[in-house]
């Protein structure tokens, strides 16, 4: 007999300090993660935030919730981190989790970043529809096989030692490039920030679309200051029993304001840096994109990334359309779901790359 049992953020709250989560072998949500979803401006105190499915006393799968905004009141929730236990699997656990959640939040739901398996599960429901299909840009710049293909196949670990080998030995010579490729941000002034302040809040104020998830000053504090993964040079035991991820060598979010010569604000852009994996999980440009090319160039420059990946619309056209030796180019895309109770006009609905959990991770 499948138990579900739902978490709202009380219930979250003191579920971290109890001994069911403390003595489980699996845990599904690591405490920082759950006190940022707690913290969450979005998040109301009925709300949501945790399904948990239960046989007997052992916990055999959860699914999370994270409580947004739609064009600036339209109340909703991304579904986030689905997990079945391999040895339950086949007994419709998943689509009990689905179920319970739809009806925790009146169907009112999204899911992005999500597997094979998981969008078959959400066919075959027939709650959802699309939303969007954003066609982004993943550049190379330095060899990084071991991180590409372990995930694939276990079997690389194997070969390990000689896949971080090529890597040393491949990116000793591309590297050289960076010596006669040398970006600065001529004309334009950076200014790093840790919290939004007046300026820059005003600024995405006037940038962002009416259409869309609108963030604010008060989300993006959220996010900067409430991550999801740590930086930390191991696993700590939270992380051992967690399936997703908790920790990495190094995770940063890096806010920067562009300011052109006579001090206007032209952009401002959030950069999230994991290892030497780049993103932009959000930008806030008028028409500068230019300003925005240069500020990107001078940061792979300077911290000499693996790869870097957008979807920003503007600044995929114009990376397209680049030629360069410096770096490959692949096409990714990433795919918006969005339940069917929503009677909403999608066409010119902005997305920003880390709405939903994605600028977490």
């Amino acid at each position: 007999m499948i138990e579900i049992k739902l978490l709202d953020k009380k219930g979250l709250a003191e579920y971290l300090y109890s001994d069911a989560y403390i003595q489980s072998p699996v845990i599904p949500v690591t405490r920082h993660r759950a006190l940022s979803q707690i913290r969450n401006p979005r998040a109301e105190a009925e709300d949501v935030l945790l399904l948990l499915a239960y046989e007997g006393s052992v916990l055999v799968g959860y699914l999370g919730v994270l409580p947004d905004r739609m064009n600036g009141s339209l109340k909703c929730g991304w579904m986030s981190c689905l997990w079945i236990a391999p040895e339950h699997r086949g007994k419709q656990i998943a689509q009990k989790l689905l179920h319970h959640c739809f009806e925790a939040w009146g169907q009112k739901i999204l899911a992005t970043e999500f597997t094979a398996p998981a969008k078959k599960l959400y066919d075959k429901t027939g709650l959802f529809r699309d939303l969007q299909i954003k066609r982004g840009l993943r550049l190379y710049l330095r060899s990084d096989l071991y991180t590409l293909l372990l995930p694939r196949n276990p079997w690389f670990e194997k070969i390990g030692f000689f896949l971080k080998a090529f890597d040393a030995v491949a990116n000793a010579v591309l590297d050289t490039r960076f010596l006669f490729w040398k970006p600065g941000h001529k004309g334009l002034t950076l200014e790093y920030i840790r919290e939004i302040d007046e300026e820059t809040a005003l600024f995405i104020e006037r940038t962002r679309s009416v259409n869309g998830f609108q963030k604010g000053a008060a989300e993006l504090n959220w996010m900067l200051q409430n991550p999801w993964v740590l930086s930390a040079p191991e696993k700590d035991d939270f992380g051992k029993r967690y399936h997703f991820s908790s920790t990495d060598c190094s995770f940063d979010f890096h806010a920067v304001k562009v300011k052109n010569q006579a001090n206007q604000l032209l952009a401002f852009l959030i950069f999230s840096k994991r290892n030497r994996s780049l993103k932009l999980p959000f930008c806030y440009v008028e028409t500068e994109t230019d300003a925005v090319l240069q500020v990107l160039d001078f940061h792979l420059h300077r911290w000499r990334v693996n790869a870097f990946t957008v979807f920003h619309p503007a600044l995929v056209e114009r990376l397209r359309q680049r030629q360069s030796l410096l770096f490959l180019k692949r096409e990714v895309r990433r795919h918006y779901l969005i339940s069917r109770v929503f009677d909403l006009e999608t066409s010119g609905f902005e997305i920003q790359d880390g709405d939903g959990d994605c600028g977490f991770t």
